[in-house]
């Protein structure tokens, strides 16, 4: 929606850019890899939107994006169904 958000960094939305990194990916490291170098080091996810559209994913993908939160993020915050996590 249009929603307005503060911040002093820039934030991108973006409810594909998750799948085609998994979709890619060979590896855990590859999604993480594929975000630093988009400058992303940080992951605000709404985890029950998150889980709705997770559903979707290739078997591929849902393995992919498993491996990368459990090895490549660490939540820094979380609270009610959202959760800031940092890229490793």
């Amino acid at each position: 929606g249009n929603r307005g958000y503060y911040s002093d960094i820039a934030i991108t939305f973006s409810l594909n850019l998750l799948r085609d990194l998994a979709a890619d990916a060979s590896s855990a490291k590859d999604i993480a890899d594929g975000l630093w170098e988009r400058n992303i080091t940080y992951l605000l996810v709404n985890y029950e939107l998150f889980n709705f559209w997770v559903k979707e994913y290739s078997l591929h993908e849902k393995q992919m994006l498993k491996d990368f939160f459990e090895q490549q993020t660490v939540t820094e915050f979380s609270k009610d169904k959202y959760g800031l996590l940092r890229v490793l």
